[in-house]
């Protein structure tokens, strides 16, 4: 991988890491939420939507160039396999 390659995928890494810190920092003071609803959220979102979406795109053997391609269909895999809608 090439220097601008690298840091184009660095640039990338810190607007994610921004962005992560902007939209807990809005939880706290525009929508006054503590941190432990916060981490009640995260843990939520981990066991109940992500790992299930790890299961199933495992289940179907997709194949993933990186990892944040997994994160995402795991992530809509899962909310479409716990939602009530769906049973």
């Amino acid at each position: 991988m090439d220097s601008s390659k690298k840091n184009i995928a660095n640039i990338v890494k810190l607007l994610c890491a921004v962005a992560v810190t902007a939209m807990a920092l809005i939880s706290f003071v525009v929508y006054k939420a503590d941190a432990a609803s916060l981490l009640v959220f995260v843990f939520f979102f981990i066991f109940y939507v992500q790992l299930p979406g790890f299961l199933v795109t495992g289940l179907v053997k997709a194949d993933f160039r990186h990892l944040s391609g997994r994160l995402l269909i795991s992530s809509f895999a899962g909310w479409a396999w716990r939602s009530p809608d769906t049973l």
